[in-house]
């Protein structure tokens, strides 16, 4: 009875880290992943500044990104527990808030508005600080997920220890029965 009561212990520890802290894992990998690619794809559209053709393309890539971004964050916030889901949602806001910013300097990058990088890059620092932002909410992000994995494993040792203690709980009466 104590190693089946131990067993049912863990598998629902195990249970709710899968679905917990390791799910949300990937899940800020591929949000991370994601705004990587955004925040490249805007600095190719920069530098590309004279080739509108390709700005263009490359300006299809980075609205997918953005969307990917979106899609990865909400489905995190499904999963996270709601102080987790209101740093997700504060990461939405500034990835959105950065996409209204960049729009217009994405639209002159495409129209060859620009005499050079440099006055492109300057252009769009108002919505680079706003996708700062969001990487300072992805971190916070992580740290508290750091936090909920180092409280899984706490609770997976007090529960290993107490399935000891009933072990040797059960082995003392046993004895004394005997």
């Amino acid at each position: 009875g104590a190693g089946m009561f131990g067993m049912f212990r863990v598998h629902d520890l195990n249970q709710s880290f899968l679905s917990g802290p390791f799910q949300q894992t990937g899940l800020i990998a591929q949000v991370q992943s994601s705004m990587t690619q955004v925040r490249s794809l805007e600095k190719d559209m920069v530098i590309l500044y004279e080739q509108p053709q390709r700005v263009e393309a490359t300006h299809a890539q980075w609205q997918s990104s953005i969307d990917g971004v979106r899609a990865a964050a909400n489905d995190l916030a499904k999963v996270a527990v709601p102080e987790d889901g209101v740093v997700v949602q504060k990461l939405l806001t500034h990835l959105t808030q950065y996409q209204e910013l960049f729009a217009p300097v994405a639209k002159q990058l495409i129209a060859g508005g620009y005499d050079s990088a440099t006055v492109a890059q300057r252009v769009s620092a108002r919505a680079v600080e706003q996708f700062v932002q969001a990487e300072q909410q992805l971190n916070a992000l992580q740290q508290m997920l750091q936090a909920h994995a180092q409280a899984a494993q706490l609770r997976g040792s007090q529960v290993e220890s107490q399935t000891q203690w009933l072990f040797i709980l059960a082995l003392v009466i046993t004895t004394v029965v005997v």
